[in-house]
């Protein structure tokens, strides 16, 4: 089993990034359903997270520290 240590948080607050070529700019939203926020602590967790797509499977927290994953790509990684 991969990330041993995992929090369930319902509805979270993300940190969304969009880049145009004229600006860049960062907003916070908060996403619907259950996501796993979860801290790398191997080399093999943090190339688990490396596979997931940005911002589609995984998200950055608003508050806190951490990754915030979905609950498809957490039994993904578990498989």
């Amino acid at each position: 089993m991969i990330f041993h240590i995992t929090q369930r948080i319902k509805n979270p607050t993300v940190i969304v990034a969009s880049r145009t070529q004229v600006t860049d700019s960062v907003t916070t939203r908060q996403i619907a359903g259950t996501m796993h926020l979860v801290m790398p602590h191997s080399a093999r967790e943090v190339l688990a997270l490396q596979m997931l797509e940005h911002q589609v499977e995984k998200f950055a927290p608003a508050i806190g520290n951490g990754v915030l994953i979905t609950e498809a790509a957490h039994q993904k990684l578990n498989a």
